[in-house]
């Protein structure tokens, strides 16, 4: 569990397993969150980031979620997330889904 809020200053998602081949990202949502919206998780800008709002007693498991949608087309096959290093805000575990239009994979 998260004791604080999940922040992450950065989500890269690529198309080749170097994570080389950025993959554009078409839009992006999330669990709640205060001033630190989404948008700021994949903006670049490792100095700015997404916090997840969580109940006093931190983010439980598949309590904090991001999901960035991309073309279909795109395969993904590598993805960063740099999130803070500070044990109260960031996961240890992340788990990661594929939709395909109809259902999570």
């Amino acid at each position: 569990a998260i004791s604080r809020g999940w922040i992450l200053y950065e989500v890269g998602v690529f198309s080749d397993k170097e994570c080389t081949e950025r993959v554009s990202v078409s839009r992006i949502s999330a669990t709640r969150y205060g001033a630190f919206g989404p948008h700021l998780a994949i903006d670049g800008d490792s100095d700015t980031f997404w916090q997840a709002e969580c109940p006093t007693a931190g983010c439980g498991a598949r309590q904090a979620w991001l999901i960035l949608v991309t073309s279909l087309s795109e395969v993904v096959q590598c993805v960063l997330v740099e999130q803070m290093p500070n044990p109260a805000y960031s996961a240890s575990s992340v788990v990661f889904q594929s939709h395909d239009g109809v259902r999570f994979q």
